[in-house]
């Protein structure tokens, strides 16, 4: 290459996208309105020159650990409306760069069980720095249900709530392992959600409409009430999947 000449890419964005996002995939994703109409598109063009210079998909993953990880950290730390943001694009980074992975590992055909593990992992470690975050921010900037002792119980609530959405899927993991994968298929197939189910995903989802109200909630002053409606959503849903996860395999499948 001359000096100056400007390097082309060598891979085309409609290219990677079909061969990353296979009919059944893309039918799945576009579940998730804000990821698939936002997110993934930043996420695709961030993939190709990565991709082009052999970049990993695990070294991906690890490097999006540190974005929820310093979320987390900063969250507690801060007072003010700021802070909050600041942390909130952290989480945001950590969502980019999760689609990324993706796309490396499907496009080089490099997708493994030990970088599904640290995606899992590092998806896991984000909702509980969202989920906290919101506890924190709610301590200290919500305003719609007043102040009193009981504030200080928002980041306990926040904390609670990135179990709720948590143990769920362990137990599924679980149930997977003991009686294979299709006696999970009811909850993890999004391609067959109804509407309700959709917009249920979508409005909990940190990937989706979740880390949009979450983020209108910290600079409308709501973030408490916002915190509460969570911690709500979040219980009610830990309590109903665990209840279907621990359903004898014979009784899920409507078979005695």
């Amino acid at each position: 290459m001359r000096k100056g000449q400007v390097r082309k890419s060598m891979i085309r964005y409609c290219e990677l996208v079909a061969k990353t996002m296979p009919p059944e995939k893309r039918a799945m994703a576009s579940k998730c309105l804000v990821g698939h109409y936002l997110v993934r598109p930043i996420s695709n063009v961030i993939s190709i020159p990565l991709i082009e210079r052999g970049v990993s998909a695990t070294s991906v993953t690890m490097l999006s650990a540190v974005f929820p990880v310093a979320a987390l950290l900063l969250f507690p730390l801060s007072k003010g409306l700021p802070g909050f943001v600041t942390g909130w694009i952290l989480i945001f980074i950590w969502n980019v760069l999760d689609g990324v992975d993706g796309n490396i590992a499907r496009y080089t055909g490099t997708a493994s069980r030990y970088g599904g593990l640290w995606d899992a992992a590092v998806g896991w470690l984000a909702t509980v720095s969202f989920y906290v975050g919101m506890g924190f921010c709610a301590f200290r900037l919500g305003s719609v249900l007043g102040g009193g002792e009981t504030r200080a119980f928002f980041p306990f609530l926040g904390a609670m709530t990135g179990i709720c959405w948590i143990f769920p899927r362990l137990v599924m993991y679980k149930r997977m392992h003991e009686f294979g994968d299709a006696s999970a298929e009811g909850v993890r197939d999004r391609q067959n959600f109804g509407l309700l189910k959709t917009v249920y995903f979508n409005v909990t989802s940190i990937n989706g409409f979740g880390a949009v109200i979450f983020l209108l909630a910290m600079l409308t002053g709501t973030s408490d009430a916002c915190m509460l409606a969570y911690f709500c959503l979040g219980l009610a849903m830990a309590i109903a999947s665990t209840a279907r996860m621990l359903t004898p395999v014979g009784r899920a499948e409507g078979r005695e």
